[in-house]
């Protein structure tokens, strides 16, 4: 089957090669890849971390572009820009790896010995010059799901860790932080029979406890906020700023990696420009960019601004991670900076001076915005005996789903729709139940819509109360002694 439906490595890597390596064609490199030389300068990629269900050990699994992998070879790893040998090579046999000595272009491999993500490049340690990684693996889902963990022993805190690592790292669609005050680990996926797969997954190894799904919603503005003029706690550094929506040309940019906060600030504005149709002075003055959310400095003939820049960064990442309406993440944002004052001596312009000024005019803008709050989508794939397709449709209704197609298959019926994700949580023992068992059903990442707005006071409420905060949404007025007002 695979051979009668796909390319044979040489003639596919002719296609594959010039899609995912941006490097020159030409260079001795490209003609390799392209070629799938395997006396060439040696160049892979790891696609996938396998973990054994019985002695959780991982196996690396990937391909080779270019030369041959041999098991006595030393590896540069590009991503984590470290040196690593391998102690086990070979291929893999359903859940076993055979050995072999070495593995040529164009064939699949099995790696034991180190541990890394997936998407990673190697080449061998001693060919090290100046060449180019391929292009990092994207991926269309965001985690919208989390879950708080933590180990009943407390001495396990760190085998924890080591453990999620290893998980996450087999599951790339899946995040991780540690969070230091509670001492738990904040686990986030796509959906929550993800997070539940791998839940049970660390339970193996750790003894943990573990909370409730948590849906992870977004802050969105929705027009230019106001001009805001904020002043520091002692009254001598001013700001002036609004926050506006950012195109969506823009977020696709930035989604598809074409722009990002290392690049050369020329190139960055000239696709900008070309692409998005920013003003090119402002284009090449972008301070930093979070997630679809960007921070620009729009001002002139402002001194000693360079001393706060790192300030004001950290409070725009921090504002981005949560935002007024409920403390959740801000998405396509755009900050733009017109006008600052700042002090002469150091003395008057410490983090937190610059930070309560900063989130004044951050918060006041952003409420003028018209935010809303936007909830994770799911499309639902299920898959039911046609007698149940009643059933089907009713449990999706009373979700807030909306049905997008049914198809028939045989004496079985797909149902494909959309689902909020908040609804999903406990929704597989519904469909179970509905259809004796019978229904197979998957999530697949939608994006994000908003949130109705008969619902939208009671979800920012909720979570408001969750996360111990006042039940109300802040007013502008609540940050008026840190407004600058010209006398």
């Amino acid at each position: 089957m695979v051979i009668k439906h796909l390319p044979n490595p040489i003639d596919g890597q002719k296609l594959k090669i010039p899609q995912i390596w941006p490097g020159n064609l030409d260079s001795s490199l490209g003609k390799s890849l392209i070629n799938c030389d395997p006396n060439g300068p040696l160049m892979g990629m790891i696609t996938k971390i396998f973990i054994d269900p019985k002695s959780k050990r991982p196996t690396l699994i990937g391909r080779v572009f270019s030369g041959t992998l041999k098991v006595t070879d030393t590896l540069y790893l590009v991503g984590k820009k470290d040196k690593t040998r391998i102690k086990r090579l070979g291929v893999m046999e359903i859940t076993d790896i055979l050995d072999v000595d070495e593995i040529p272009a164009g064939n699949l491999f099995a790696i034991y010995g180190f541990m890394c993500p997936a998407g990673e490049t190697f080449i061998r340690a001693d060919e090290l010059q100046e060449f180019v990684p391929f292009e990092e693996i994207s991926y269309v889902a965001e985690p919208v799901v989390s879950r708080t963990i933590k180990p009943r022993d407390p001495q396990d805190i760190a085998k924890l860790g080591e453990v999620v690592s290893k998980w996450i790292m087999a599951d790339p669609t899946a995040t991780f932080r540690h969070d230091e005050e509670s001492k738990t680990y904040v686990l986030s996926g796509i959906d929550p029979l993800q997070i539940e797969i791998l839940v049970t997954r660390i339970k193996e190894q750790v003894d943990i406890e573990v909370s409730d799904p948590i849906i992870v919603y977004r802050e969105v503005p929705t027009k230019t906020g106001i001009d805001v003029h904020s002043k520091s706690p002692n009254g001598h550094n001013r700001l002036l700023l609004r926050i506006e929506p950012l195109d969506e040309k823009t977020i696709e940019l930035i989604r598809s990696g074409k722009i990002y906060n290392d690049q050369d600030p020329k190139e960055r504005a000239a696709i900008l420009h070309n692409e998005a149709g920013w003003d090119s002075r402002q284009a090449r003055r972008i301070w930093y960019i979070k997630d679809t959310n960007i921070y620009v400095d729009a001002t002139t003939g402002v001194q000693r601004l360079d001393n706060i820049k790192s300030y004001i960064i950290q409070t725009f990442i921090d504002f981005c991670e949560g935002a007024t309406l409920a403390k959740e993440p801000l998405m396509h944002a755009k900050f733009v900076m017109s006008d600052a004052t700042v002090h002469v001596d150091p003395a008057h312009t410490g983090f937190t001076e610059i930070m309560q000024m900063c989130l004044a005019a951050f918060h006041v803008s952003f409420l003028t915005s018209e935010p809303h709050l936007l909830e994770p989508i799911l499309i639902i794939d299920i898959k039911t005996p046609s007698e149940f397709v009643g059933n089907m449709s009713k449990v999706l209704t009373q979700h807030r789903g909306v049905i997008l197609e049914m198809t028939q298959e045989g004496e079985n019926t797909r149902i494909r729709g959309k689902i909020p994700t908040v609804e999903t949580i406990n929704l597989a023992d519904e469909i179970r139940s509905n259809s004796s068992g019978k229904a197979f059903f998957g999530y697949e990442f939608c994006g994000f819509e908003p949130v109705p707005q008969n619902l939208e006071p009671q979800v920012i409420t909720s979570i408001r109360q969750r996360k111990g905060l006042a039940p109300q949404v802040p007013e502008p007025s609540n940050w008026d002694r840190f407004m600058y007002r010209r006398t």
